[in-house]
């Protein structure tokens, strides 16, 4: 059975004598093997946080129970009803007053109910009852965390892309600095070649600190926010620390190689 390529990839990143045949290959090559990296870890993450989905409604309603009382009181009114999209929309809100029939919709908004359709059939709620959360936790909590678990996919979506600029930014920089140091000693290499060692480098520290999302990064000693996304002191110190000694190695066996030959 022939080992898929990716595979190859990740045993010849921790093998100094191959490494540096993989730098030979394209800039598109070393970004995929990141990216492929980073989803994997990604995909572990979401499979160790989602036992804590089911336990939102719970969360939602002790929240609402740190308020002694939440008496929310207003009026609404509008000309034409909103669709989220316009096409096949999602989301409808109706302040009219005049009747609405649901077609595409997940969520209905009107003046009297919220008519929402997520994890299961269609339920109504009066909008009486949400504007007082305390006297309802238990619809409201249960609403609350249905809308979370309804906008979850575009949120995994999005920390996805910022996780990914995050790490793209680090490897550049990671590979940048190393290369510039390096030009100061003997294990020089061009930029490119430098910055995709720090792409295979940079496997081991994105994998424990993407899994390390899904209970605690207090240990990775968060720094700045790039994107929305913490950069973290442990990581990128570890990063900077594994493209080094992948220069360094890398230069040493292809020496190594070149005398034997």
């Amino acid at each position: 059975m022939k080992t898929p390529n990716f595979i190859k990839d990740i045993i010849y990143s921790f093998n100094p004598k191959y490494l540096d045949k993989l730098t030979n290959g394209t800039f598109g090559h070393a970004v995929g093997y990141f990216s492929m990296i980073l989803a994997f870890a990604f995909v572990i993450m979401m499979v160790l946080y989602a036992p804590q989905v089911g336990l939102l409604p719970g969360y939602v309603s002790e929240q609402i129970s740190k308020f002694d009382a939440i008496n929310v009181s207003g009026t609404a009114s509008m000309n034409t009803a909103i669709h989220i999209p316009e096409d096949k929309p999602v989301l409808t809100i109706d302040m009219t007053g005049q009747e609405v029939k649901p077609t595409t919709e997940r969520v209905v908004i009107t003046k009297e109910y919220v008519l929402y359709s997520l994890l299961k059939g269609p339920t109504k709620v009066g909008t009486k009852e949400l504007l007082e959360p305390t006297e309802n936790k238990p619809i409201v909590s249960q609403l609350l965390a249905l809308f979370i678990i309804f906008i979850l996919p575009s949120v995994v979506f999005y920390s996805f892309i910022a996780l990914w600029i995050k790490y793209f930014i680090l490897i550049l920089l990671a590979g940048t600095i190393i290369f510039l140091l390096a030009e100061l000693t003997s294990y020089r290499k061009k930029w490119t070649k430098t910055v995709k060692l720090a792409c295979f480098a940079a496997g081991p520290v994105i994998a424990v600190e993407v899994i390390s999302i899904s209970c605690n990064t207090d240990w990775l000693v968060p720094l700045i926010h790039v994107v929305g996304v913490p950069i973290y002191l442990v990581g990128s110190v570890a990063l900077l620390i594994l493209t080094g000694i992948t220069v360094v190695l890398t230069h040493y066996f292809k020496a190594k190689d070149g005398a034997h030959k």
